[in-house]
C-alpha cells in the first residue's frame, strides 16, 4: 500500500488551506500598508473627489474593525492611528 492511500484525504486539505493562508499573508500585509500611505498622501492632492473619500472611509472603517479581532496580524498597526477624512 503507498503512503497516499494510508493517509486520509482531509489531512491534504487541511495541509492546502493551511498553504494557502501562509502565502496570502504578506500580500495581505502588503496590501495594508500600500493602502496606509495612500491615505496619508490622499490630502496632498488635489483631485481628490467624493468618491475617492468614501473609498478610504470604506477602507479603514473595515481595516480598523479587522485590526481588533483575531486576524489582527493582517493590518498593520499604523490603520489605528488613521481618522477617517
Amino acid at each position: 500500500m503507498s503512503f497516499i492511500t494510508q493517509v486520509k484525504p482531509s489531512i491534504f486539505i487541511l495541509l492546502g488551506l493551511i498553504l494557502i493562508y501562509l502565502a496570502s499573508l504578506p500580500y495581505s500585509y502588503y496590501y495594508n500598508r500600500e493602502k496606509i500611505w495612500q491615505f496619508n498622501t490622499v490630502g496632498e492632492g488635489s483631485d481628490i473627489t467624493n468618491t475617492k473619500i468614501t473609498e478610504f472611509n470604506e477602507w479603514l472603517g473595515s481595516a480598523q474593525y479587522w485590526s481588533t479581532t483575531i486576524f489582527d496580524f493582517y493590518i498593520p498597526d499604523g490603520v489605528m492611528k488613521l481618522e477617517p477624512l
